[in-house]
């Protein structure tokens, strides 16, 4: 384990210098210029209205900013009423610069760390309004974990972010987003049905997913490291369930499985990344070692910029979650014994709250999903 704390605290180090800069301190915004937005989507989520909730501002689909609460026709008349064709409802923190970017210029970066929540509006006609044409929120009273629906609400959540950094319009305009952390999707019901943790630094992505198998103990972690939407790094986690695969992310016909047997052995195998995963899907993987020492050596010496994220905890500082390749120093057998014990270790970066019937939280008392605190 000694090479692993000295590589950590190399970048620890460096990094820790980075984020004592004033001038990284001095770009912290004060609590109070962030503000609840509300943003109504059609059922394609291109935007309706955003609006603040404490009154300040809102953006009507036709760019005419107004005071809250007015409704605008596309040609800039009072009248318009969109109610019937809100179907999605998004609760996200934001500073009125970074909203006004958002809707005028389609784009805006995100600063705040909250947490962001989608909802299905789901219209139906209103009986108790004198307008029988206008549309009010469908009735949805579910009982929802306190992580995603902490205050009481008439919507039903459907889907439920750690918190964003980008969010944008596309040419088309459809909403998009760049989250980051814990993630998870709703039935209508309020039961979970899909979870994922992901994170993103710059031209690096870090994503995972799960394949639920014979109960908790075994469900099957997936954790992909990209660099400019290639994979170069991809691992399998599990009780029963433990392999690496490097490769070089401009071409997946060089690449080496890592594998920990079922005696406890480490087998490492060099061959394309694709053959190397099926062969280990299907139990075919050969005993055998191949030319390890020659791809090791050249992964290290082509890639030095290539960052290893950490799956033992949550991404809180990059000092302490990230090895670049060239700490290395083009060692191959410190890399691959260092990258042996630390990933095959059991994950605990994030596990999922679904459990084998789909249906219920593991712990609907509690609002954590990360076993020692969650961010």
């Amino acid at each position: 384990m000694k090479p692993i704390k000295l590589y950590f605290s190399i970048t620890y180090l460096i990094l820790l210098q980075t984020c004592l800069s004033p001038s990284i301190g001095q770009s912290l915004k004060p609590e109070s210029e962030y503000k609840d937005f509300v943003i109504l989507f059609d059922k394609n989520w291109k935007p309706l209205r955003i609006a603040c909730t404490s009154g300040e501002i809102q953006w009507n689909k036709d760019s005419k900013e107004t005071s809250l609460g007015a409704s605008l026709s596309e040609n800039g008349k009072p009248g318009l009423d969109i109610s019937c064709d809100i179907i999605y409802v998004r609760r996200i923190h934001m500073t009125l610069e970074e909203a006004r970017n958002y809707y005028l210029k389609h784009y805006t970066t995100l600063s705040t760390r909250l947490p962001i929540a989608d909802y299905y509006y789901n219209p139906v006609k209103s009986d108790n309004n004198k307008d029988k044409s206008l549309c009010v929120p469908g009735d949805s009273h579910f009982i929802y974990h306190k992580l995603f629906n902490p205050n009481s609400s008439d919507l039903a959540c459907q889907s439920w972010m750690q918190y964003s950094t980008y969010m944008a319009i596309n040419s088309k305009g459809v909403d998009s987003l760049i989250t980051q952390g814990y993630e998870v999707y709703l039935n209508m019901d309020g039961t979970p049905n899909y979870d994922i943790y992901k994170r993103n630094l710059g031209d690096y992505g870090f994503y995972s997913d799960f394949l639920r198998n014979n109960g908790k103990d075994d469900d099957i972690y997936f954790f992909n490291f990209t660099y400019k939407g290639h994979v170069y790094f991809r691992i399998i986690n599990s009780y029963l369930h433990k392999a690496c695969f490097v490769t070089d992310p401009f071409n997946h016909k060089k690449a080496i499985a890592i594998v920990v047997r079922n005696d406890g052995s480490v087998d490492y195998i060099t061959g394309e990344f694709d053959d190397l995963i099926e062969r280990y899907k299907s139990g075919n993987l050969p005993r055998i070692l191949t030319n390890t020492q020659e791809f090791i050596d050249f992964f290290l010496q082509k890639y030095p910029y290539l960052y290893f994220w950490s799956i033992d905890k949550v991404m809180r500082d990059p000092a302490t979650d990230l090895i670049k390749v060239s700490d290395f120093n083009n060692n191959a057998q410190t890399f691959a014994s260092t990258i042996s014990s630390v990933y095959f270790l059991p994950q605990r970066i994030w596990t999922t709250l679904i459990d084998e019937q789909n249906k219920s939280w593991i712990d609907s008392n509690s609002s954590l999903v990360y076993g020692d605190k969650f961010y």
